[in-house]
């Protein structure tokens, strides 16, 4: 994030010099994001259709051993296609893929973390996923404010470095 200061000497003519205060800070995410991608060919698309619930549910079901309600797992895609398959120089129609992704938004911590992997470690069905992780709102806020402050420390500093290496005084921040 980067702020100007413009910083005015005290000459008979007001002299204005810009300075560019800058800060960076590292954050620790607060949410974790796990997305399971789930896919099941069969030869009837109600087949395919089937299965790709049952095996969804099945998810469901693991996440809920580890305290997750349903109502906090979203689907985000879904997608019914044929299956086509190359044999013989020749794309041959071979049943129907049926495929969604899952997403599940939680509170970052380690120990959340090492169950979710434990209980797919032990999971009947290969499972494929993935973990995201961002800020909530709230920390984003939090550490927007803090790098605005930040910033505008770093702009005062170097705008009092140079008036005082120029014998200039400092009359006013714009």
């Amino acid at each position: 994030m980067l702020l100007s200061i413009g910083v005015q000497g005290q000459n008979e003519k007001e002299s204005t010099l810009q300075v560019t205060g800058s800060a960076r800070i590292t954050v620790k995410p607060d949410i974790g994001v796990l997305n399971i991608q789930v896919s099941e060919v069969e030869l009837k698309m109600n087949d395919a259709i089937k299965s790709l619930g049952d095996k969804s549910n099945h998810y469901l079901g693991l996440l809920k051993t580890v305290g997750f309600s349903g109502d906090r797992v979203k689907t985000t895609k879904f997608a019914v296609s044929k299956n086509r398959v190359y044999r013989d120089n020749n794309y041959v129609d071979s049943g129907y893929v049926a495929s969604q992704e899952i997403r599940l938004e939680f509170s970052y911590d380690q120990e959340i973390l090492s169950k979710i992997l434990n209980l797919f470690s032990k999971s009947d069905e290969e499972v494929d996923f993935s973990f995201d992780f961002k800020l909530s709102e709230g920390l984003k806020a939090k550490v927007q404010k803090e790098i605005i402050e930040l910033a505008v420390k770093d702009a005062k500093e170097k705008a009092g470095n140079i008036t005082a290496a120029s014998n200039l005084k400092l009359v006013k921040i714009q």
